[in-house]
């Protein structure tokens, strides 16, 4: 028999977001989030997360046809070596060298 929507959504811990915190989720041991937990993680809409899985910037397993997982740990690792960019402190301060700017 299938569960009524309000039934599940009374049972996954809210904070004031539409999806669990990640340390909530961790402590009742997921380990693979879907999608839109994904982008709400990475702060993202869930068409860019597309994006970035065509583009092999984020790693993701996917289990038969449609339905694919992430491992928060892996696919930070991978968007480290693919992705992220580290910032400069120097490029940020070089149009600050003049002091006050008059």
């Amino acid at each position: 028999m299938r569960r009524q929507r309000s039934e599940i959504r009374d049972q996954r811990p809210v904070t004031g977001n539409r999806w669990p915190v990640i340390s909530d989720l961790q402590a009742r041991g997921v380990v693979g989030l879907t999608k839109a937990q994904m982008a709400a993680v990475l702060q993202i809409s869930v068409r860019c997360l597309d994006g970035m899985m065509l583009r092999k910037e984020i790693s993701f397993w996917r289990i038969g046809k449609r339905v694919v997982r992430f491992r928060i740990e892996d696919a930070v690792r991978r968007m480290n070596e693919t992705v992220l960019v580290k910032g400069d402190s120097t490029e940020a301060n070089e149009g600050n060298e003049g002091g006050t700017g008059e």
